[in-house]
C-alpha cells in the first residue's frame, strides 16, 4: 500500500490534504466526487541508487509544516512533507501550493511541498525542493531523478473512476507526431523520457479536465512511466548527475469543468502569466512578424523547388525568376524563404557554415538580397562537430563538440550569426529547425540541467536584440514550453512536412496547445494549384482550397 501525501484536487475549486496520501478528484455534480487518481510513491536517484517511499529505503516524517508567501500568481500557502534517505542524510522537500484566488491550482514542488491556488478553475502546484543536493543521481536518460508527484493508473481506492480518457502531447512538431490518447486504466500507455513528457491531459464526457505539465526547467523536466508498475511521476530527466543544495522543480495541475479545450487554455493563461507572456507581449511580437501577417514563397520540403532547381538554372536565378513571374501576376510576396539546400552539411546532414555555398548564390547572399528586395526567413539545422564556427575548429566560438553533433554555448555566437544575417541578407525570421534531434543527439543537452535552457535563451535574446522572430521547427513539447521565456518565438510548426499528404492539414490538436503558450500554430508550405507538372514528387495536390483555408487561419 503506498503511504504518500495525498491531494485531493475538486472540480469545485478547493483542495484537500489528508496526512500522507495524495488524492485528485473532481466533483461530476449530481453524483458526487469521483476519485481519478491517487498518489504514487515519491523517489529520488542519489549515489547511483533509485530510492522510494514504496521500497522502505525512503521516509517522510510523520510532521508537516506550513509557509505562506506570494509569487507571479498570487499569495499561497504551502504544505510540505519532508522526505529522507536516513542512511545518507540525503532530502527531498515536497510540497503542494495552494493559491487563495477566485481560481484554484496546485503546483507540485519537488522538495516536496504543495501549492494551492483558488479560483473559478483550479490549479495546484507540486514542488519539489532537494535542501542539500543530489550526488551521483544519473540513471537511464528517459527515466527521472526524482518522483513528485506520481499518480498511480491503478488502485483499490480507485474501484470505480468511470471513463476517464487521456490526450499526451508527444514528440516533434510541437507533440503533434506521438500524441496519445486513451483510457485512463492499467494497460494506459504515456509518452515520457526526452522525446515525450509533454503536457497531459485527463477528461470525462462531462467537460471536467485536469492538465499536468512542469511549471519550470523545461528544457530538464521529464515524465516517467515505470516499466513493470502503473506509475507516472514527474521530475528531472534521468541524465542529470546531480543537483546543486536548494534545487527546486515544480508541477502544475491544472482542473476545469467547462471542456478540454477550456482546460487547455486555462492552463496556458497560467503559464503565460508566470512567465510574464501576456497577451500583449504575444500580440506585439506576433504582429512584427512579416511571415505571419503577409504572404510569403516557401522553399521548405514538399515546395516544387525544394532541392530542386530551374532547368540549366542555379538557385540565385530561379528565386529571381519566381520573383519575376509574381510580380507578373500580382502576386504580392512579401519576404522569401531559404530552406536547407542552400548551406553546406556534413555526412550526417549537420550544418557546418551557415552560409550559402557558391554553387546555389555564385554571388552570396547579399548579391541575391540586392536584386530580390524582399527580406528572408532562413532555415537552420543542427551543428556539426566540424562546424568552422567552433575554437576547437579554428573558429572564434565557444561550442561542446559531442560524438554526434555540436553545439554553441555562449551569446556571443548568436549575436553574431543573427547580426550578421539581419544586416548582411535582409533576415527577418530565423527557422530554428531539427530541435529534436538537436536535443536527442547532444550529450550535453541530455545531462547538463540547465544547457538546454540556457542554449535557447541565449538564441533568443540575440534575436530580439536584432529585431528578429523565430520559428520552430520539430520541436519537442519541451522546447515549447521554454519558449514561454523567449517572447522573439513567435510561431511553432504543428504539422510533418507538407510531403501532399492528404491529412498533414488536421492540425487543431496540436494548434490548440501552440495558441496556449502564445506561439502561432505553423501547418508549412503548401501548392495552391493541384497539378505542377514536372515536381519532383510525382504528385498532385487534391484539395489546394481547403489548404488556403487552413494555412488563413492558423
Amino acid at each position: 500500500m503506498y503511504k504518500h501525501l495525498v491531494c485531493c484536487v475538486l472540480i469545485a475549486f478547493h483542495v484537500t490534504l489528508v496526512t500522507s496520501q495524495c488524492y485528485l478528484s473532481i466533483n461530476t455534480g449530481g453524483s458526487g466526487e469521483v476519485l481519478w487518481l491517487t498518489s504514487g510513491p515519491f523517489g529520488f536517484s542519489s549515489s547511483g541508487q533509485w530510492r522510494t517511499t514504496d521500497g522502505g529505503t525512503l521516509s517522510i516524517k510523520n510532521e508537516t509544516y506550513a509557509t505562506s508567501g506570494a509569487d507571479a500568481l498570487g499569495n499561497f500557502t504551502d504544505t510540505t512533507w519532508i522526505v529522507i534517505h536516513e542512511p545518507s542524510n540525503t532530502t527531498m522537500e515536497a510540497a503542494i501550493r495552494t493559491y487563495w484566488t477566485n481560481d484554484s491550482f496546485v503546483v507540485f514542488i519537488q522538495e516536496v511541498a504543495i501549492r494551492t491556488y483558488w479560483a473559478n478553475d483550479s490549479y495546484v502546484v507540486f514542488i519539489q525542493r532537494i535542501p542539500k543536493g543530489l550526488q551521483n543521481s544519473a540513471t537511464q536518460p528517459n527515466q527521472t531523478i526524482s518522483a513528485f508527484p506520481s499518480f498511480l493508473l491503478e488502485s483499490p481506492e480507485v474501484p470505480d473512476r468511470g471513463e476517464v480518457g487521456y490526450l499526451q502531447y508527444g514528440s516533434f512538431m510541437l507533440g503533434d507526431m506521438a500524441k496519445k490518447s486513451g483510457i485512463l486504466g492499467p494497460n494506459a500507455t504515456f509518452h515520457g523520457g526526452l522525446d515525450g513528457s509533454g503536457p497531459l491531459v485527463f477528461f470525462d464526457r462531462k467537460g471536467n479536465a485536469l492538465v499536468l505539465s512542469p511549471l519550470n526547467n523545461f528544457m530538464a523536466a521529464s515524465m516517467w512511466q515505470e516499466d513493470h508498475a502503473p506509475v507516472l511521476g514527474w521530475g528531472i530527466m534521468g541524465g542529470v548527475d546531480s543537483l546543486p543544495a536548494g534545487f527546486e522543480h515544480k508541477t502544475i495541475a491544472f482542473c476545469s469543468n467547462q471542456s478540454i479545450g477550456h482546460a487547455v487554455e486555462g492552463w496556458g493563461q497560467v503559464m503565460r502569466q508566470v512567465y510574464n507572456k501576456t497577451q500583449n507581449v504575444t500580440d506585439y511580437h506576433q504582429n512584427q512578424d512579416l511571415s505571419l501577417t503577409h504572404l510569403g514563397y516557401w522553399t521548405d520540403n514538399g515546395a516544387y523547388y525544394y532541392y530542386n532547381k530551374l532547368p540549366g538554372k542555379n538557385y540565385e536565378d530561379t528565386l529571381l525568376l519566381i520573383q519575376k513571374n509574381a510580380n507578373d501576376q500580382n502576386i504580392p510576396y512579401r519576404y522569401i524563404q531559404l530552406d536547407s539546400w542552400f548551406y553546406p552539411k556534413d555526412s550526417v546532414q549537420a550544418v557546418t557554415t551557415w552560409d550559402a555555398t557558391e554553387n546555389v548564390f555564385p554571388k552570396g547572399i547579399p548579391e541575391l538580397q540586392g536584386r530580390l528586395h524582399l527580406p528572408l526567413v532562413a532555415h537552420n539545422r543542427y551543428w556539426s562537430v566540424n562546424t568552422t564556427y567552433a575554437k576547437q575548429r579554428g573558429g572564434h566560438f565557444d561550442f561542446f563538440i559531442g560524438h554526434n553533433l555540436s553545439l554553441p554555448t555562449s551569446e556571443i555566437f548568436w549575436q553574431y550569426l543573427l547580426g550578421h544575417a539581419k544586416e548582411e541578407w535582409g533576415l527577418i525570421v530565423y527557422e530554428q529547425d531539427w530541435l529534436n534531434v538537436q536535443l536527442l543527439f547532444t550529450e550535453l543537452l541530455n545531462t547538463n540541467l540547465t544547457a538546454g535552457r540556457d542554449w535557447l535563451l541565449q538564441m533568443g535574446s540575440s534575436a530580439l536584440n536584432h529585431h528578429l522572430k523565430i520559428q520552430y521547427c520539430m520541436a519537442l513539447p519541451r522546447h515549447g514550453l521554454q519558449s514561454l521565456e523567449i517572447p522573439a518565438v513567435t510561431q511553432a510548426r504543428v504539422s510533418n512536412d507538407y510531403h501532399l499528404q492528404d491529412d498533414q492539414w488536421r492540425i487543431g490538436v496540436t494548434s490548440h496547445l501552440a495558441n496556449a503558450l502564445g506561439l502561432a500554430p505553423s501547418k508549412d508550405t503548401f501548392w495552391t494549384t493541384g497539378d505542377q507538372p514536372g515536381n519532383t514528387y510525382d504528385k498532385s495536390e487534391p484539395y489546394p482550397s481547403l489548404q488556403v483555408v487552413v494555412a488563413t487561419l492558423e
